[in-house]
């Protein structure tokens, strides 16, 4: 009776453990989805698509990406004259999403 006991508590918890609550978990295309419309709003903050680069001392890089080993990825140009606050606010709002695909 205690071998039964145990066979019938043990596969309850597996069950209990395993069940996939959605309601919480967010799935990779709607991260992909969020990740792209947050990239759309750096390209907005960066200035890159509404500034002229006349003088490139008006522009620097900021790092967009870096990979788990500690390389870097990726970077975006932007305007000196952009919100850089708002800007990197942004990036590292980014940068930890895609970390956690």
């Amino acid at each position: 009776m205690k071998k039964l006991s145990f066979i019938i508590f043990s596969t309850c918890l597996i069950f209990a453990s395993c069940s996939n609550n959605n309601d919480d978990d967010e799935t990779a295309e709607e991260t992909s989805k969020r990740l792209e419309i947050m990239y759309n709003e750096i390209i907005e903050l960066s200035l890159v698509n509404s500034q002229i680069c006349i003088n490139p001392e008006e522009w620097g890089f900021e790092l967009l990406s870096s990979s788990a080993c500690g390389s870097n990825r990726g970077y975006i140009l932007y305007s000196k004259k952009a919100d850089k606050v708002k800007l990197d606010a942004k990036i590292k709002e980014y940068i930890k999403t895609n970390q956690i695909m």
